[in-house]
């Protein structure tokens, strides 16, 4: 098992301290606006705003205006103080002029000026709403006709109408009411049938709406069906002529409309009508020489034919029988020579390529000659691509591939046999060399060129000179590389290639082919030789950066702040001179222009010439720009001025400037004092651990760096208090036996120091006390308290006046906790706890009475369990609670059946917690058995109940053995009795001076190491305190694997009581210990919520503290840690140490 020890862990300000410098705010560019969709959206849209800026920390504060109001998020708007404002949906109230301000968060503390960016006018126009739509309609050929829409009254008033029939709007030339609310198509007028005839079969079909309005927010209304009753009508021409392949059938259909059921009728020009199959939409006609040049046509009725709408009748359609086209061949002809498939032609020469296609019977015939698969084409020196013949004027090298022809007619489509074309040619240039390289001495140049022609290639690459070219050495490819390349005159060098083939002699006329020149112009490189240093400066000073070059002149110089370029002119308030030469100034710089910079040299681009090639870039040059010692945050306390004494209180500022900030702070005592400064108070907190009346001054801080110019912050007084004297209002009960408890009401025991017993002769005695609250003790009464009436002595701490109670307290050694004067009970549960009700008259219940009061710290089941001892009697047990409307309930309970041992059973709601209960003992009168003597009572608990709805509700007797309580005994806890030597259920722990290590005096383990909660408790006490003891006794909860998980300290030098972390995090707790005083103490381990909590004498020692992560109980132990020396010895007494394991 482990033992925790005191840990304390120092950090010097030098390894564990960081500041940013403070900077001026540095925008560069004012803000700017990128909004999605645009400044012109219908209601619903969803407007995105994005603020862009850039700002040397990276950090902004954003606000959005509107109307040069500030924005606040909600009615459709978010993001109204961030860089991105988003209105949705967008709403006619949202029309208005947008900007945002942006302030620059100052690396350091504080904010920059405002940067406000230009205005962005969002326009919100409410997007048209249709009310009421066109309605679907039945109609007779020549009816009118009308379809209207109602826009809602709220729709922006200007609306722009497209009436559309099947989605394809309606010329409002030809009828202008297409673009108005009503669409109408008036009635056949009689008199006038061609321009008003009426509704007609091409009128029928699907009809909608389009409203616009200026915006150009459209919506369409619904689609209204129309249909119409007409008579029959051709809807498509028929074909002058009709095409039929010989030996098969063609289909003559004819596409007519009209209210079913349509009739048809087909005739023959001269023949009459059709018999078999005349009376189809479609007629069947086979391709036989004598159906070549017939006329056919057709007649389409139904019922509603009549005078004015007589049946349809269709022109003459002329039926042309032809042959399809055969697959044909492709020959070729030069001059009188003919081929087949394939032929080589020289380039220069004109050959023909014909198709061997039909043309008997055929008909018309249409060509389409293709080249390699893809359609061609005439060109200069090419034609007839849509003809029978392709005819080539000047053959070229290009011409080479394989040819084809596609043939059709009117019934058929055949693509003809391939003919293979090459062609011998000498070299032609395909893609020329570069006709500008640029190089840099002793580098490398690189160009090519591409070539086409017949037969293995041969180059020759050649260098221009003042005289004849020169051929270059092993330049004999396509490629020419040139490398270790030395300076040119500006005007440079000019290079060109030769290139012949096996057909250069013959096609050729001798003469190698020649590519243009390409000029080629190699420069010195700029190279850096002197780089720009770091250096520091003063805000609101000039600094200038210079770097050295050599290479080809003029050079370009460009300035880079990090990833800005710099310009010539203001930026904020600093002004750039020589971004674009050599040497960079910066006027007046300011904080925000801290950073990195460095430059980028390149030659420049000559008339004429390609531009350069080499960037070069300098090393980078650090500048820090020092700012000033600032007050970021003037003087302030914590808490608060006035403070009270001994209170903690740390009196700060905050500064600004370039780090490390030094402080000095300064103290003066009164109005006129004068400063001075406080030795070794040299940081931005000025810390009192505990302060005191003779701190009440006024403070100031100085703050400087490197530039020593020190600022100092304004004055601060502090007021300190004197901690107030606690007020004694009452305290119950008066007469008691040694450590037993008494509570005192009144105020300000929040500072309690010690409380004292008075005699009116000797010393006060000091006690054990625990604060309650601020307004509430609880005493433990010492064992060397006056025996006879002596008033209690409360002393806070710090400078003032104790206070001693005007009523007094009497120490005995006799069972006197009467109806007046009950004895406080501090514990949950109690056992084998003595009594005695001799002489204890109770004028109320007419016999002798122990009294106790007791508040319940937990709803449930309880019994109190009751024997008589050394005088045999009838024991009885009265129970008082509070009752609902005030006041409290009583129950007198006595089981019928005689009895030396009584059992009362009882439940605590939630809504009795916490509030004072009273008990009392006593013995049944009439039995003929005495009425008083000593007793022994157990108070035992089970959290295992449903809560009733009284708490009388299982008020019971039972017997003992069949309790299915828990108690400090019960077996399913761990609890242990300590004894000693002597058999005393009372231990009493040390060791000797010489004692130096912590040393593990006594140890107990869980039964149930599993168990989520675990609850220790013990009564403990120290035998000596103060008189130069440093022992510490500790109470040490452990986990199972060895690792400690928290402790309660006893401290002997002065009686106080410490809660210690693993990590050695201590708490000092509210009580104060006297020698020769056992008192109870309680530790919860939550091991579900991961927290725990020590009561001592039932009253909380601070809020609940955290366990380790994970943690399981192990054991509990009983720790001493040794003052050491010769010096005296305290020892630790203890009993009843139990460990309940839920």
């Amino acid at each position: 098992m482990k033992t925790l020890h005191y840990s304390i862990l120092c950090a010097l300000g030098l390894g564990m301290f960081h500041a940013t410098e403070a900077r001026a705010a540095v925008i560069f560019g004012a803000p700017h606006i990128n909004t999605t969709p645009g400044a012109v959206v219908a209601d619903g849209t969803t407007v995105t705003m994005n603020a862009s800026v850039t700002t040397d920390s990276g950090l902004a504060l954003y606000q959005w205006l509107k109307d040069g109001l500030p924005l606040a998020n909600g009615g459709g708007v978010a993001g109204a103080t961030t860089n991105k404002l988003v209105i949705k949906p967008a709403k006619n109230t949202h029309t208005g002029s947008y900007r945002v301000q942006v302030r620059e968060i100052i690396l350091g503390g504080g904010v920059g000026d405002p940067e406000i960016s230009d205005p962005f006018d969002l326009t919100v126009h409410q997007r048209p709403v249709i009310t009421t739509h066109p309605l679907p309609q039945n109609k007779n050929q020549d009816d009118g006709l009308m379809l209207s829409v109602a826009v809602s009254p709220l729709s922006e008033p200007t609306l722009q109408y497209e009436w559309q029939l099947n989605n394809v709007p309606i010329d409002q030339m030809a009828n202008p009411s297409a673009g108005t609310a009503d669409f109408v198509i008036p009635a056949r007028d009689p008199m006038d049938p061609v321009n008003v005839p009426g509704l007609q079969l091409p009128n029928a079909g699907n009809y909608r709406v389009k409203v616009s309005n200026l915006s150009g927010i459209s919506v369409f209304s619904k689609t209204a069906l129309v249909k119409i009753n007409s008579a029959a009508l051709i809807l498509e021409p028929l074909p002058a002529q009709f095409f039929i392949a010989t030996k098969a059938t063609g289909k003559l259909a004819v596409k007519a409309g009209g209210t079913p059921k349509l009739l048809y009728q087909w005739e023959i020009e001269g023949e009459g009508n059709v018999a078999k199959g005349g009376n189809a939409a479609a007629i069947s006609i086979p391709g036989v020489a004598a159906n070549d040049g017939k006329k056919y046509r057709v007649t389409v009725s139904n019922a509603l034919n009549n005078a004015t709408h007589p049946a349809d009748v269709s022109s003459w359609v002329e039926i042309k029988v032809i042959d399809k086209v055969v697959a044909p061949e492709v020959t070729a002809a030069l001059g009188i020579n003919n081929f087949a498939k394939a032929a080589t032609f020289d380039s220069g020469t004109a050959p023909v390529l014909t198709v061997q296609a039909s043309m008997v019977n055929t008909g018309t015939l249409m060509y389409q000659w293709q080249k390699d698969g893809k359609n061609i084409s005439d060109t200069a020196t090419m034609t007839g691509t849509n003809s029978r013949d392709l005819v080539f004027t000047d053959i070229r090298w290009q011409d080479r591939g394989v040819y084809r022809c596609i043939v059709k007619n009117e019934v058929s489509v055949v693509t003809s046999k391939t003919f293979k074309v090459e062609v011998n040619s000498h070299p032609v240039i395909l893609t020329q060399p570069a006709t500008n390289l640029v190089g840099i001495t002793g580098g490398g140049a690189t160009t090519s060129v591409i070539v086409g022609g017949s037969g293995k290639p041969l180059f020759q690459w050649f260098k221009k000179t003042g005289g004849p070219p020169q051929p270059v050495n092993k330049a004999t490819t396509n490629k020419l590389n040139l490398t270790k390349l030395a300076k040119t005159a500006p005007a440079g060098e000019d290079y060109y290639c030769e290139i012949t083939n096996p057909f250069t002699a013959t096609l050729g006329g001798g003469m190698a082919t020649t590519t243009n020149d390409c000029n080629l112009v190699v420069f010195d490189p700029a190279k850096i030789t002197t780089h720009p240093a770091s250096q520091s400066v003063r805000v609101n000073n000039n600094i200038t950066m210079t770097v050295g070059v050599t290479g080809d002149t003029p050079m370009v110089f460009e300035w880079w702040f990090g990833k800005i370029k710099l310009a010539n002119g203001p930026l904020g308030s600093a002004i750039i001179s020589g971004a674009d030469t050599a040497s960079l100034t910066i006027t007046n710089i300011q904080s925000g222009l801290q950073g990195s910079y460095y430059c980028m040299v390149r030659n420049a681009q000559l008339p004429g010439q390609p531009k350069y090639l080499v960037n070069a870039k300098s090393k980078t040059a650090t500048i820090k720009v020092i700012m000033p010692p600032t007050i970021a945050r003037q003087t302030q306390a914590s808490p608060a001025s006035p403070v009270v004494e001994e209170d903690r209180v740390t009196v700060s500022i905050v500064g600004g400037g370039t780090p490390p900030l030094k402080y000095q702070w300064q103290m003066k005592v009164g109005v006129g004092g004068t400063w001075g400064d406080m030795k070794g108070k040299t940081a931005a907190q000025l810390i009192f651990g505990k302060i005191t009346l003779a701190d009440d001054a006024f403070y100031r801080c100085v703050v400087n760096n490197s530039l020593n110019e020190p600022v100092t912050s304004d004055e601060l007084e502090l007021k300190v208090d004197l901690i107030p004297s606690p007020v004694i209002t009452s305290f119950t009960p008066s007469i008691g036996r040694g450590g037993e408890f008494i509570r005192v009401t009144g105020s300000n025991f929040n500072y309690a120091k010690t409380v004292s017993h008075m005699p009116a002769l000797g010393n006060p005695v000091n006690t054990t006390f625990v604060i309650e609250s601020d307004t509430s003790l609880l005493i433990t009464v010492a064992n060397a308290a006056p025996t006879t009436a002596s008033p209690i002595r409360i002393a806070n701490r710090g400078s003032n006046v104790p206070t001693t109670s005007a009523t007094n307290y009497t120490r005995t050694t006799l069972y006197q906790n009467d109806s007046s004067n009950p004895r406080i009970m501090i514990k949950a549960t109690e056992t084998r706890i003595l009594g005695d009700n001799t002489g204890l008259d109770d004028p109320l219940f007419g016999r002798p009475l122990a009294w106790y009061s007791w508040t319940p710290p937990l709803a449930g089941n309880y019994a109190l369990v009751l024997d008589s001892t050394t005088v045999v009697y009838d024991p009885i047990i009265i129970f008082r609670r509070p009752a609902a409307g005030g006041g409290f309930t009583t129950t007198f309970w006595d089981t019928p059946v005689y009895s030396t041992q009584e059992i009362y059973q009882f439940s605590i709601t939630a809504a009795n917690v916490g509030r004072q209960h009273f008990y009392a003992m006593g013995a049944f009168i009439g039995s003929g058995l005495p009425t008083e003597g000593p007793f022994v009572f157990d108070l035992l608990y089970s959290p295992s109940f449903e809560p009733p709805t009284s708490d009388d509700v299982n008020d019971s007797s039972a017997a003992a053995a069949s309790l299915p309580m828990k108690s400090e005994t019960s077996a399913n806890s761990s609890f242990r009795l300590v004894e000693n030597m002597d058999g005393e259920q009372l231990v009493q722990l040390g060791g000797n001076a010489s004692a130096l290590e912590p040393t593990v005096l006594w140890s107990e383990t869980a039964s149930n190491m599993s168990a989520s909660n675990v609850v220790c408790s013990f009564h403990a006490g120290l035998d000596a305190v103060g008189e130069g003891l440093s022992d510490v006794f500790a109470w040490q909860a452990t986990g199972v694997d060895g690792a400690p998980l928290l402790q309660v300290r006893l401290n002997s030098a002065d009686g106080s009581v410490e809660l210690v972390q693993p990590d050695g995090t201590t708490q000092t707790a509210a009580p104060l210990l006297v020698a020769d005083s056992l008192q109870h103490f309680e530790i919860t381990l939550d091991l579900a919520q991961g927290t725990w909590l020590a009561t001592m004498n039932g009253v909380a020692l601070g809020d609940a503290l955290p366990l380790p992560a994970n943690a399981v109980f192990g054991d509990l132990s009983a720790v001493w840690y040794p003052a050491g020396g010769n010096g005296p010895v305290s020892s630790m007494t203890f009993d009843r140490v139990g460990i309940r394991s839920e």
